[in-house]
């Protein structure tokens, strides 16, 4: 009962018993000695937070807001945060927006009031800690690359009561002092295996990690808009060089091809750039295959130990074959696609298929584990879920 009512209302049972214990949760129809949930306190509980939601301020589309269940997601290594949040909204300290859904987890509250509420109830540890993928994304590069770093020591972790975090003091430093050259390259379009020859043919510095086979670059920030510059000036040479050679080349035929190039029209393009330059078509880059299965570069490197996936090398490194991943994915399809497609979690999926003996093809890395099962037993899994989802 104790789980159908935290399902219910779309919160944890640690935390409905604390709310319980704390006062927020009202206990009227129930016996005094007993530790169960009514039904009708659970009612009036969610109606309670409900009626708060049915009043929506005025400027609630300008406002950026979150769901309470990704607020207490967030909150989920501090008990005494999740209950402070859930006061704060049933006393209304934090505005309740409201939304379409039926349930409360799916209710809307403006993000500046819950870091300004919550923020300080976290543990220090927490506030001054991160995890990589978060780093990366402050950062602008792969959750990989943040992990190279971690490694060369140009950033800090940190033991924590949940594992080992990277310290938000030294990704700060990091980012004040240098910035990727992919983001440059996103920033100025350009490409940034541009931008690296551009700063190895004018001598400047660069900090390079590799991970998995491909390297990101970092530069320093005073130095950045120079590698831009430079790049410019590259590119302005080879249009030059390339109108050049097309001017000789067409004044034997009468000069056509000079009149063109001072004319409206576009200037001509050169012969390679309609030509396929690919080195061998009948491959994909790791990121590419990682992305059309929904697994990442571990993942995919554990798959190829299994036999499962195929690698070949070429001139721009090892690629993956297009033919072995076209077989794997007739054969098997992903817990992460399926879930999404049922609207359930990939955790619930595997203890079904393991209730049912249904195999699974588990692969486990470092960052985090990714299971795909035989399409053929997709509809025994189907059923189960089903079966499942009637029971409650």
């Amino acid at each position: 009962m104790v789980r159908k009512a935290a399902a219910e209302i779309g919160v944890s049972v640690a935390l409905l018993r604390a709310l319980r214990d704390s006062g927020d949760y009202e206990v009227r129809s129930a016996p005094a000695c007993s530790r169960g949930f009514h039904e009708a306190d659970l009612e009036n509980f969610i109606g309670r937070i409900k009626s708060i939601a049915l009043m929506p301020p005025l400027n609630a589309k300008s406002e950026v807001c979150l769901t309470i269940g990704t607020a207490l997601h967030e909150l989920r290594h501090s008990l005494e945060a999740q209950v402070h949040l859930m006061h704060s909204v049933l006393t209304r300290d934090i505005r309740l927006i409201g939304s379409s859904s039926t349930t409360v987890a799916d209710l809307q509250i403006p993000d500046i009031e819950f870091r300004s509420e919550c923020e300080g109830k976290m543990p220090l540890w927490y506030r001054e800690t991160s995890t990589s993928r978060a780093i990366g994304k402050q950062l602008g590069c792969r959750q990989e690359w943040v992990l190279g770093l971690v490694k060369y020591g140009h950033l800090e972790e940190k033991q924590t009561p949940i594992g080992m975090r990277i310290t938000q003091k030294s990704a700060e430093e990091f980012a004040n002092a240098f910035i990727s050259l992919a983001a440059v390259a996103t920033a100025n379009d350009t490409s940034a295996r541009s931008l690296v020859s551009t700063c190895q043919s004018h001598g400047i510095f660069m900090l390079t990690i590799e991970k998995n086979h491909i390297n990101a670059s970092f530069v320093r920030r005073e130095d950045a808009q120079l590698v831009v510059e430079h790049g410019q000036l590259n590119d302005q040479r080879k249009l030059g060089g390339v109108r050049s050679q097309a001017e000789r080349t067409e004044e034997s035929d009468g000069g056509k091809a000079v009149i063109q190039l001072h004319s409206d029209g576009p200037p001509l393009m050169p012969s390679y750039a309609k030509q396929d330059r690919s080195p061998c078509p009948n491959t994909l880059s790791w990121k590419s295959a990682s992305d059309e299965m929904e697994c990442s570069r571990d993942g995919i490197s554990l798959l190829i130990a299994q036999g499962l996936l195929a690698q070949r090398q070429t001139s721009l490194g090892s690629r993956i074959t297009k033919r072995s991943l076209t077989q794997f994915k007739r054969k098997f399809i992903s817990m992460a696609e399926l879930s999404r497609i049922e609207a359930t979690k990939p955790r619930k999926l595997r203890r079904l298929c393991v209730d049912n003996n249904i195999p699974v093809i588990t692969v486990r890395s470092r960052l985090c584990n990714h299971s795909f099962i035989r399409r053929k037993d997709r509809d025994s899994v189907l059923n189960a879920l089903a079966i499942s989802r009637t029971a409650l």
